[in-house]
């Protein structure tokens, strides 16, 4: 009975031991998701001896009650099953896959990197300006659009030769907005781009034409006749938006002009005399926008003369000009000019002139034929003839030989009869030369017979030598 109770026991104590190898090789072995360096030692399973179930199914025979005669177990005790051995096997050199990503949608400018093939999620359509539609340069440019899908918000730009020049705006949702085109910019083709800011593929393009505004003179017109000292209303009609305009005028530049309703006007008064570094054949205006010296125009050529003469440089009108009364050069000293003649006032009746050359022959000069330049057309003018001879007209009393101007007495009876002169000490009394008391007239000097010795009392009365002339009489002293 004893060996009997051993056996049972050491075929229960294989059981359990055969359990807990049956138990640690079913458990898995955790794996990491990501590559990692070689998986730890894995425990190889043993397989179980022929004839014998699998754990799971083994019965456990119920305990048997001991023989008669078999010493009992001492109380307390407990069997500790034997530990199953393990066997280590080296460690996989398979590299184990990395754990599975889960993608999440796109959005924004991501969408386009992670799916650049895909088809756009809208569209817009530019419906101003219109495909080809000309914009001019300085006007303001109403843009519409209109959008499905995925462009609530937009860029808007313009572009020329695949490069960005303009950013018109960001960010923008009303489906318009307005532009004006600086006036610097060239004339030329570009686009019109409108860009979705959610997804860069939904984009409306438009052809759109750039032109400069243009200015056409259209007075002073070929030819016309212009006058020195008048003044005149320069036009000119424009497309587009110029903006203010500069007129280069001669005489200086006018005022800078702003225009409206595709017309402009000026009014430019014109030097009284053309001067000499205006003294030409032929002119001509100059009308340019202040903010893009490309947009300009010229006008055609015209002529600018005096009304009445030319006298050198300066415009004059026989008739009433002071210093050209009657000719050229012919000065009005003391008196306006009046229908061509110096008037004296009272009580200077009487005219005299001071003359270099009388009745001068006028004096008209004018530069060869100009050379077309930039706006106004100039030329090089050869050195003019000076300006004609003074020739002085003044008036005076033949009576007493007085002027306005108090000149020297020297006009008395007639012109140029000069009573008062260092020989003669003469003074002009009803229109003759006199000599003033006590003074006598001795041959053509004035003697003063009260003290001169060579006239002592009377003419040629010479008192002797080693004498004076006393009140007139001789004497010893």
């Amino acid at each position: 009975m004893r060996e009997r109770s051993r056996s049972a026991e050491k075929f229960t104590v294989i059981l359990v031991c055969l359990c807990a190898v049956f138990c640690l090789a079913a458990t898995p072995v955790p794996q990491k998701a990501a590559p990692v360096a070689p998986a730890p030692p894995t425990t190889q399973q043993i397989p179980a001896p022929q004839g014998i179930t699998s754990p799971s199914s083994i019965v456990t025979p119920a305990p048997q009650k001991a023989a008669p005669g078999t010493p009992a177990a001492p109380a307390g005790t407990t069997i500790q099953p034997i530990a199953a051995p393990q066997i280590t096997t080296p460690p996989s050199t398979t590299t184990q896959k990395p754990a599975a990503v889960t993608a999440t949608p796109a959005t924004s400018a991501a969408k386009d990197a992670l799916n650049p093939n895909a088809p756009p999620a809208g569209t817009i359509t530019i419906t101003s300006p219109a495909s080809g539609e000309t914009w001019y340069a300085g006007v303001r440019k109403e843009l519409q659009w209109t959008c499905t899908g995925s462009c609530s918000l937009v860029d808007v730009s313009l572009w020329k030769d695949s490069a960005k020049i303009a950013v018109i705006g960001t960010g923008i949702g009303s489906g318009h907005t307005s532009y004006t085109l600086p006036l610097t910019m060239d004339a030329g083709s570009y686009e019109l781009r409108v860009t979705s800011d959610y997804d860069t593929g939904v984009e409306g393009r438009q052809p759109v034409t750039v032109t400069l505004p243009s200015i056409t003179v259209t007075a002073p017109k070929a030819n016309e006749q212009l006058y020195w000292g008048s003044q005149y209303t320069i036009t000119w009609t424009y497309t587009g938006d110029p903006g203010p305009v500069a007129i280069d005028t001669y005489g200086g530049s006018l005022s800078p002009v702003t225009t409206a309703g595709g017309k402009g006007s000026a009014t430019w008064t014109l030097p009284a005399s053309p001067g000499y570094q205006f003294l030409q054949a032929s002119y001509s205006l100059y009308v340019q926008s202040v903010n893009n010296w490309k947009v300009s125009a010229a006008s055609a050529d015209f002529q600018i003369s005096c009304r009445k003469a030319l006298c050198g440089s300066v415009c004059a009108d026989f008739q009433n000009d002071a210093r050209n009364c009657g000719w050229c050069g012919h000065i009005c000293n003391d008196g306006p000019c009046v229908n061509g003649q110096c008037v004296c006032p009272s009580p200077y009746p009487a005219q005299c002139r001071d003359k270099q050359s009388a009745g001068a022959a006028q004096t008209k000069y004018e530069c060869p034929p100009p050379s077309s330049g930039k706006g106004k057309k100039t030329s090089p003018c050869t050195p003019p003839p000076p300006d004609p001879p003074v020739d002085i007209s003044y008036c005076v009393n033949l009576q007493n030989s007085t002027t306005p101007q108090q000149y020297v007495q020297k006009d008395c009876g007639s012109c140029g009869n000069f009573c008062n002169t260092l020989a003669t000490n003469l003074t002009c009394v009803n229109a003759a030369c006199v000599c003033q008391a006590p003074m006598a007239m001795c041959g053509s000097t004035c003697a003063n017979v009260s003290i001169d010795t060579y006239n002592c009392g009377s003419c040629g009365t010479r008192c002797a030598g080693g004498q004076f002339c006393r009140n007139g009489s001789c004497y010893t002293p």
